[in-house]
């Protein structure tokens, strides 16, 4: 993701040429997790350190770095405090996209 690849979806039919129920379902989520993440995905650029941890990059423009946080296995609330690591220099602001759900 934040290396600026693509994400290849592997998604088929089963034997009767019908997806799963559970195909829906992921791409439910996936588009929710876009409506809510998307200003950090879309026409963004790839910038250093790439990732750390759980946290990955992008960039748009000159002055905007999106830090991700990737929720592990089962992880449902996030950390308290996050250590955000950039070559930008001055005085910096911070914000999280964090949206309730609804």
């Amino acid at each position: 993701m934040a290396k600026g690849g693509n994400l290849l979806l592997g998604v088929g039919p089963n034997g009767k040429g019908e997806f799963e129920p559970a195909v829906y379902e992921r791409f439910d989520d996936m588009g929710r997790w876009l409506e809510r993440n998307g200003e950090a995905i879309y026409e963004t650029r790839p910038v250093e350190p790439y990732q750390e941890g759980q946290v990955a990059y992008t960039a748009k423009g000159d002055r905007t770095v999106y830090a991700i946080y990737l929720t592990g296995q089962g992880e449902t609330l996030l950390p308290e405090y996050l250590d955000i690591k950039t070559g930008l220099e001055g005085r910096l602001k911070v914000t999280s996209c964090r949206r309730k759900r609804g």
